[in-house]
């Protein structure tokens, strides 16, 4: 149930409520409208998509990868300024990072 603490972020508050307060069931469709999803695809096709998002997810730097995630949690969790001051330091050190140095120019090389 703490994730429903979360709600508010990704529906807004009204519906946050809504949901919550009435315990009703919304469709996809619903969900969708508000943001909440990010992808509708047919059932014979969610094995293929979901491997294809695990697959990019898992093909960027683990230093990068971690680095993100704390700053998605800091993103929330403090004003503009400290977000973008964490964020210069969280970038040197992914920069700093032979591997995700390498990966980085790989985009590079990707382009032409």
């Amino acid at each position: 149930m703490l994730d429903a603490a979360l709600l508010q972020q990704h529906l807004g508050l009204g519906k946050a409520k809504e949901l919550l307060l009435t315990g009703g069931l919304y469709g996809v469709a619903e969900l969708d409208a508000h943001g909440f999803v990010n992808k509708i695809v047919a059932p014979d096709e969610l094995e293929n998509v979901t491997t294809d998002l695990a697959r990019a997810v898992a093909g960027h730097s683990p230093v990068a990868m971690a680095a993100q995630k704390r700053l998605f949690e800091t993103w929330q969790n403090v004003g503009l300024r400290a977000a973008i001051d964490a964020s210069v330091g969280e970038f040197a050190e992914v920069f700093a990072d032979p591997d995700a140095r390498e990966r980085i120019n790989s985009y590079r090389s990707d382009d032409g």
